[in-house]
């Protein structure tokens, strides 16, 4: 693939013209449903059943993101036959906030994600029985991992997109940053913006600070998400501290060794939100893992310019097709 139009893809070239025509009709023959989590927040899903699936993938969307940035994604998994599920965090999107502030990332608790991930596959409709992907990138793909370890037998495989272990704090220790958030929560509050991340939405929605070099597809999704009102600049200081924590815990050897679906890890070369480091050393302590490289990315390599993101698709699609009958 080179960039051009496809069956399962659409191409930069005319980018909101074809996003238009082929994406949001697709969209609209989902299904939209609210479901209520066990502590009464509402949160936002949508799926859409294949007639024929080869398998179901059910889509963790990464930090600040909602359901309306993997529209895209989902058109061509169910093109490859597969049903789709995407959902928005707590906190994000059209679910529920935590906090008081709409504009702020928040959780209280970090297992609280993957909690909504199992709420979310014992209530949707299935279909006929095939086997369960999941598709994680950064923020999702830890809660990704969170999931499979506490649940294995729930999924047969699973693509991690540069997954949040370890995020980059341009040179700051995480342990430091998690005292510092410590301290900001209790001298300030802990549902307010941690660590200087109060942006407004012109310094967050940047294409300097964009995690792809798809400007088409950054100013596209900038838009449509102003235009809902959803955008998300920093994280409070519980966030920090639960995640961030709860991150570091999923390289625990005794959570590791659950992991023993096969796993697709994929890491961005010029990535600058999460630590490379962190996900070799993941790969290595999961030896069920693939660990890919995709040298010339940005952190969202299935958001990327056509030139990066096409062949990187073919790998995930050629992955989830060596485990369908397994």
């Amino acid at each position: 693939m080179n960039g051009w139009e496809s069956e399962d893809r659409i191409s930069e070239k005319g980018y909101a013209e074809s996003y238009k025509k082929t994406i949001l009709p697709f969209w609209k023959e989902g299904q939209e449903t609210v479901l209520n989590a066990a502590d009464g927040l509402r949160l936002y899903t949508w799926h859409r059943l294949h007639p024929n699936p080869r398998a179901r993938i059910f889509i963790a969307h990464g930090y600040a993101e909602s359901t309306m940035k993997y529209r895209e994604l989902a058109f061509l998994f169910f093109q490859n036959a597969y049903s789709v599920y995407v959902w928005d965090h707590r906190g994000h999107g059209w679910s529920d906030r935590v906090g008081p502030e709409k504009h702020s990332v928040d959780v209280l608790n970090f297992p609280d994600y993957a909690a909504d991930l199992h709420l979310i596959m014992q209530t949707l409709p299935q279909g006929p029985e095939v086997p369960t992907f999941l598709f994680g990138h950064s923020l999702g793909g830890a809660i990704a991992i969170d999931f499979m370890q506490k649940y294995p037998e729930r999924v047969q495989a699973a693509v991690l997109s540069s997954p949040l272990l370890v995020p980059s704090l341009r040179g700051m220790p995480v342990a430091f940053a998690i005292w510092l958030a410590r301290i900001l929560a209790r001298l300030h509050a802990p549902d307010k913006c941690s660590l200087g991340g109060a942006q407004t939405a012109a310094e967050f929605w940047s294409f300097k600070l964009a995690g792809t070099r798809s400007r088409e597809r950054f100013e596209h999704f900038k838009e449509e998400t102003m235009k809902a009102d959803l955008r998300m600049a920093g994280p409070t200081n519980r966030w920090v501290l639960t995640t961030f924590a709860g991150a570091r815990e999923l390289l625990e050897p005794e959570r590791m060794a659950k992991l023993r679906m096969p796993l697709f890890v994929a890491t961005a070369g010029c990535d600058r939100l999460v630590r490379a480091d962190a996900i070799q050393e993941f790969c290595r302590r999961a030896p069920s893992s693939e660990p890919h490289l995709y040298r010339e990315s940005f952190h969202e390599i299935w958001n990327e310019r056509d030139a990066i993101r096409n062949p990187y698709l073919d790998d995930v699609l050629s992955f989830y097709q060596r485990w369908e009958k397994r």
